[in-house]
């Protein structure tokens, strides 16, 4: 092989040896949505030795039968546990049951049709394996639009509600378009290249891993664990009711995060904590929110006041600072909002 072959097949057998590791993953160390997460690790399972195969032969063209036939085997379960992954993702079930394995009851009709069928020879078995082939690429596609139509049905009702979508649709919707890619590769290899569809696995599945590791990380700062105890959490929220509602702390322009984190008798990483995780804010965003309050205040009930005054008596230490707040949180600048009432 040249230089650009042994590339390619470096390329193509690596995506199919991390697809093996991510199915490992998947199906006996993925704890979230269990049996979405082993239907997930199965299909991967069986695409990386899909592909494996077709590397092997690409490469191989005199690759012994058994392997072939493995190939093949694994390529039936393709379309069943696509359907299978995106309907157990869009409803969680606890546990695997009987009326998702009637799915895999074609797949062992066509094993033993073709345990009968085979003759032993090698360009006979060849032959039968492509008639079979053809046949399971038309089961892959029924699947496929099945799987997009239970998909839709998912999103369409999460329009209708007016919510955003999850990251488990987002997943979804990612795992269907990777697959249907690679269907596409190989139901028209004919025109293309038949080690496309190796190709689009290792490059398609790189992408699921970036967006797997992003999805990781959002979860593990979701589930950061907070440095001041449960018990505190309400008395937390009095007291930092009292301070910015009944003593209005946030007007001291010399505010800072220390200050009121003693006061709330917490160190300042706890209270860092409080916003981060309690609110989802930083200490900026929440101080100046209680001075825009007080600004609208001050500006719909003293007409007297500059511009100036009602900054520095909301907090600000400058109007400049005032107008940035101000425009940032409202849209529109203190004079605007004076003048509209």
């Amino acid at each position: 092989m040249d230089f650009s072959k042994e590339l390619l097949f470096f390329f193509s057998l690596l995506g199919v040896f991390n697809g093996l590791i991510v199915a490992v993953y998947f199906l006996f160390l993925e704890k979230e949505n269990a049996t979405a997460s082993k239907f997930l690790g199965a299909l991967l399972l069986v695409l990386s030795i899909r592909i494996g195969k077709s590397v092997l032969l690409y490469f191989h063209r005199n690759l012994i039968l058994e392997i072939v036939e493995i190939g093949v085997i694994a390529c039936m379960f393709i379309g069943p546990l696509l359907y299978l992954y995106i309907r157990s993702n869009s409803v969680e079930e606890k546990r695997i049951r009987m009326k998702h394995l009637v799915h895999l009851i074609p797949i062992v009709a066509i094993i033993i049709y073709f345990l009968a069928a085979k003759q032993g020879d090698y360009k006979t078995d060849r032959m039968l394996i492509s008639n079979i082939v053809t046949v399971i690429y038309f089961q892959w596609f029924c699947y496929l639009v099945a799987s997009t139509v239970a998909l839709k049905r998912t999103l369409w009702k999460t329009t209708k509600k007016s919510q955003k979508f999850t990251k488990d649709q987002i997943w979804s919707v990612s795992i269907l378009l990777g697959v249907f890619l690679i269907w596409l590769s190989y139901a028209t290899f004919r025109f293309t290249s038949y080690i496309a569809g190796a190709v689009v696995f290792s490059f398609t599945f790189y992408i699921l891993v970036l967006v797997l590791y992003d999805r990781k990380s959002k979860r593990k700062q979701q589930k950061r664990v907070p440095g001041y105890r449960d018990d505190q959490h309400n008395e937390i929220n009095r007291q930092l009711k009292q301070l910015v509602e009944v003593e209005k702390i946030f007007t001291s322009k010399d505010l800072k995060m220390p200050d009121m984190a003693r006061a709330l008798k917490l160190t300042p990483h706890q209270f860092s904590e409080y916003l981060n995780i309690d609110l989802n804010k930083n200490f900026a965003t929440f101080i100046n929110e209680y001075r825009i309050i007080e600004a609208k205040q001050l500006l719909k009930n003293d007409a007297n006041y500059t511009m100036e005054h009602i900054g520095e008596l909301s907090g600000f230490k400058s109007t400049s600072a005032f107008y940035a707040a101000f425009k940032k949180q409202t849209g529109v600048t203190p004079s605007n909002f004076r003048n509209k009432d």
